[in-house]
């Protein structure tokens, strides 16, 4: 009988915490610019791929010019039909600027990447927008000695998509 007293006075000091904290005034939680870039290439049975993601600190709902800075994750990997055979991965803080004009939107990011992604115009600012993209050279890791010693090969370049899209958070 002790135990069920005690689980009963536990159960209602974490009712009335949690009703404490659901009447505290919570800051706006406003939706964030994600950034997904993704490409591959196949040499003889390696699957050679690189990516980078990442978040845009841009004002909710605005429309281009944008710049600042943003840390972006990047990643460089190598995988067979079997799987995954060995990957690089680090974050780094970019540069970038978003601009646009009436044939589509061009996003360029700073070094170590030096690159420009070009898709779709915005036509309101929560649009998402989309292009091809070719893994830029500068990319870290294109001479890692390990990737290399595991069949990574810099030529051909890897090439795919890329999208930013408007993201709601999640608690």
């Amino acid at each position: 009988m002790r135990a069920q007293l005690t689980l009963a006075t536990a159960a209602t000091l974490l009712l009335a915490m949690s009703c404490d904290q659901a009447t505290r005034p919570r800051p706006p939680r406003e939706p964030i610019h994600m950034l997904y870039a993704y490409a591959s290439t196949t040499q003889d049975t390696l699957y050679s791929f690189c990516g980078i993601n990442g978040v845009l600190p841009v004002p909710v709902g605005s429309v281009p010019p944008w710049s600042g800075q943003a840390t972006v994750w990047l990643g460089r990997w190598i995988a067979t039909t079997h799987g995954v055979l060995t990957s690089r991965e680090t974050n780094v803080t970019v540069s970038f600027s978003v601009t646009q004009d009436s044939t589509g939107l061009a996003l360029t990011l700073g070094p170590p990447l030096d690159t420009t992604l070009t898709g779709s115009a915005l036509q309101a600012g929560l649009d998402p927008t989309n292009g091809t993209w070719t893994c830029p050279r500068g990319l870290p890791f294109r001479d890692d000695p390990y990737l290399v010693s595991h069949g990574y090969q810099a030529a051909p370049t890897p090439s795919g998509n890329w999208s930013m899209v408007w993201m709601n958070h999640i608690d």
